[in-house]
């Protein structure tokens, strides 16, 4: 499969976050107010990601892969 990319933005002026997908081996820090572009290469499916930084309901969520 072809990757795909996602650009992750992070409006915190002063703190940075996370964008981790465990099962896609996706670990990134985005430092405040930047933004990072991510690569994801992975099976179709869906894929669980959260901020390690913060660990909130408020910064995870699913990323879908599409084949």
């Amino acid at each position: 499969m072809d990757g795909g990319t996602l650009v992750i933005r992070n409006d915190d002026t002063v703190f940075p976050r996370s964008f981790d997908v465990d099962g896609l081996g996706v670990h990134v820090v985005v430092p405040p107010s930047t933004s990072r572009r991510v690569t994801v290469d992975g099976e179709p499916g869906s894929y669980p990601f959260y901020d390690a930084i913060t660990m909130t309901d408020a910064t995870s969520g699913t990323v879908e892969v599409i084949g």
